[in-house]
């Protein structure tokens, strides 16, 4: 307090009314970062829900990004191309740049809004690289893959964003940190599926995961414009 007179007096200002925190904000000091907040009854579904969705996106977004290189290199080969399979991965790698504009807009339609519809297509733009007939048509892949990588793309970024607004600030960064590390091992497993099964089987693994986070999204609170923004109490 004496701190903060004596810098009124030198600043010619006076002291903003209200009362100086002291023992309330050491206990809320010693509340930050307790995953157990997570865990509380009123927020319980709606974590796991938060956590199953981001789990899924990260295994869609490595999964697809791994799979598209294995993928182009047979559509190479079926259409006796050379060298086309880089400019291929730079095309659908572009997808995120734009991915960045769309949801700069589609976000503020909502964030849960964006989640779901950003996941069902992806779902559906993956599943069609498994339908036989379409499989190995080199303008659908293109399309398909650089669609499914900017719509998982715009699904992470909803993701985060509801992350961030749904939290508190006590525990904001302890929630987003543990649903990416939960998602490591799950972002390797998606690796591994991608490099060593067969490209369909690997396509079909996610766009299902896709559907699981469309389905795990559609469970979430639904967000209206008073709750965006970032605030410090649920």
């Amino acid at each position: 307090v004496a701190v903060l007179r004596r810098l009124s007096e030198v600043n010619a200002r006076s002291l903003p009314d209200g009362v100086l925190m002291g023992d309330e904000t050491r206990v809320d000091r010693m509340r930050r970062g307790n995953v157990c907040q997570m865990l509380r009854e009123s927020v319980l579904l709606s974590s796991l829900l938060l956590l199953v969705t981001y789990v899924c996106y990260q295994c869609d977004y490595f999964g697809v990004l791994f799979v598209s290189v294995r993928y182009f290199a047979k559509l190479d080969s079926i259409y006796a191309l050379h060298h086309e399979m880089y400019w291929e991965m730079m095309l659908t790698t572009c997808s995120e740049a734009v991915a960045i504009v769309v949801a700069i807009y589609l976000i503020d339609v909502g964030r849960k809004y964006t989640i779901n519809v950003c996941a069902a297509l992806f779902a559906l733009c993956t599943y069609l690289l498994v339908i036989v007939d379409l499989e190995y048509r080199r303008e659908v892949g293109l399309c398909a893959l650089f669609l499914a990588r900017m719509l998982i793309a715009i699904v992470g970024m909803g993701a985060g964003v509801y992350f961030l607004e749904y939290y508190p600030t006590a525990i904001r960064a302890t929630a987003l940190g543990l649903a990416v590390s939960l998602s490591m091992p799950f972002k390797f497993a998606a690796i591994v599926v991608a490099e060593s099964m067969h490209t369909m089987l690997a396509m079909y693994i996610f766009a299902t995961c896709g559907i699981v986070a469309f389905v795990a999204s559609l469970l979430l609170p639904i967000d209206h414009r008073k709750s965006w923004g970032i605030r410090d109490a649920w």
